[in-house]
């Protein structure tokens, strides 16, 4: 089964999205969105990839951050988050 990048944006929009009410942040989400460039840590974001593990029934691999992009040395949008996490993640 091979995962859907509207499905998958989708997921990543509304936890990012929650994260952004709970926090008070007050941004628009929207898939150009870089959750790194609105405030949100990186350690919150691990806790966003442990939940979408569950949500979309893969497992991401352990050294695979998928908010960053380690050859140019910057942070993703969730649009490329996306098509990152349906990259290096396996189906389960």
């Amino acid at each position: 089964m091979e995962l859907d990048i509207d499905k998958v944006q989708n997921e990543i929009t509304k936890l990012i999205d929650d994260i952004n009410i709970n926090f008070g942040l007050e941004v628009k989400i929207t898939p150009t969105t870089c959750p790194n460039d609105i405030g949100i840590s990186s350690h919150i974001i691990i806790s966003v990839m442990g939940n979408l593990e569950a949500l979309l029934n893969v497992s991401i691999p352990d050294n695979c951050y998928i908010f960053h992009d380690k050859k140019d040395n910057r942070h993703l949008s969730i649009r490329e988050a996306s098509l990152k996490l349906i990259k290096m993640a396996k189906v389960l």
